[in-house]
């Protein structure tokens, strides 16, 4: 209860302060040297400790991009630049997150690209690796839902939207699924529903 983060584009990650009824900056100490720190892609807090957050930082896709780890609820960082672009301030920085740690690992967390496909860590956010699996390349988010992972990916004329039943090893088309629309976000209810909306951009 109480937990609120924001990301804007370029203008930082805040969080709610429910004490004082206002919205903490969370990244003021950002250099202009660094600033592409400031277009946040996406965050992701850890379900089973409100304290560990994950922010995906990097303005545009041909430039920089940093991971910002926190267990501290977002007062303190460990930095991680990675090797794939972040698009904080592109078209579709409204869309779901592209971020999400694991429920049953929180060293595991993934990171859905626009450009190069899906990533994870293994240590907390430090190293990064590509998913071979994955048969996307653009993806828009994902999130957890028991032992399964879904992801869904900005393409349309073909299925958008992958499930993996064994953490990430291997992918397979939702069945059912349009491919008329590309998604846009995606939701799990809390009767454990999955809500999918879509787009033609």
């Amino acid at each position: 209860p109480d937990v609120r983060y924001c990301r804007t584009d370029m203008g930082g990650a805040y969080r709610w302060d429910d004490a004082i009824g206002e919205w903490q900056p969370l990244l003021d100490w950002v250099s202009l040297a660094d600033n592409y720190l400031q277009g946040v892609e996406s965050i992701a807090i850890d379900p089973n400790d409100p304290q560990h957050v994950i922010m995906a930082c990097g303005t545009y896709t041909m430039s920089a991009a940093s991971m910002l780890v926190s267990h501290d609820g977002a007062r303190s960082f460990r930095r991680s630049d990675v090797p794939f672009g972040t698009g904080g301030n592109e078209n579709g920085r409204g869309n779901g997150e592209r971020l999400m740690i694991s429920p049953r690992d929180p060293a595991v967390a993934y990171m859905a690209t626009r450009l190069e496909g899906l990533w994870r860590t293994l240590d907390d956010g430090q190293n990064w690796s590509r998913v071979s699996s994955f048969p996307v390349d653009n993806g828009i988010g994902g999130l957890f839902e028991g032992d399964d992972i879904y992801v869904a990916s900005s393409v349309m004329g073909a299925p958008s939207v992958h499930v993996s039943h064994d953490q990430g090893e291997s992918w397979s088309a939702v069945e059912g699924q349009p491919t008329r629309l590309m998604p846009t976000h995606m939701v799990l209810s809390s009767d454990r529903c999955l809500y999918i909306s879509y787009a033609d951009s």
